[in-house]
């Protein structure tokens, strides 16, 4: 939600009767599963007035309260996603006025803040109940990247599904949108090079 130039966060649940504001100043977030609690007690979030760009807060979601800090490293974050068990983040992180093809995506131990760099540039990232990490990849062609967070395997995939080739010349953009809930199935937008609708 944009109200004026600060960005809000904000939770609704089935049944709330009106969205609860959690905290302004925040420029993403992603939830930190707890299989005990639903909704889930904890969003992991980017950004805050007066917090550096290169850390992750953990607030509670029932009263905004920051539960604790993940520090990143040297650049800013611009994305990040949370494992289905919360024990990791996807960071994705960019140094500030670089391109979008510069920067790293890197898996964070919540608890230890030990990291492990992955495949991929500061993107958008999205990971399945199974623990397999999508984005896409800018720089080398445009295609799907995908790292499975428990072996460290990383592969490529067309969007446009052509098992010959891991990118279409057709593709400008892609950016996946999220898992199914069996971790099955991948939402992505695409944009394709002359494409009429557009």
């Amino acid at each position: 939600h944009r109200s004026g130039f600060t960005d809000v966060l904000y939770r609704w649940s089935r049944g709330d009767t009106k969205p609860a504001k959690i905290r302004d100043g925040i420029v993403a977030a992603a939830w930190i599963p707890d299989a005990a609690s639903r909704p889930p007690p904890e969003v992991a979030v980017i950004g805050g007035a007066g917090v550096p760009r290169n850390a992750v807060r953990i607030l509670d979601t029932r009263d905004g309260r920051e539960v604790r800090r993940v520090e990143t490293g040297p650049d800013p974050v611009v994305g990040l996603a949370a494992t289905p068990n919360g024990a990791r983040l996807v960071v994705a992180t960019r140094p500030a006025g670089a391109s979008g093809c510069a920067g790293d995506m890197t898996a964070v131990d919540v608890a230890t803040g030990a990291r492990q760099r992955i495949l991929g540039e500061g993107a958008t990232p999205v990971v399945n109940r199974n623990g397999l990490a999508a984005y896409p990849i800018r720089c080398d062609d445009i295609t799907l990247g995908f790292t499975d967070l428990r072996s460290g395997d990383n592969s490529r995939s067309d969007p446009l599904a052509d098992v010959a080739s891991e990118a279409s010349p057709r593709v400008e953009m892609v950016e996946p949108l999220g898992w199914s809930p069996d971790g099955t199935r991948l939402l992505y937008r695409l944009r394709l090079r002359g494409d009429p609708r557009l």
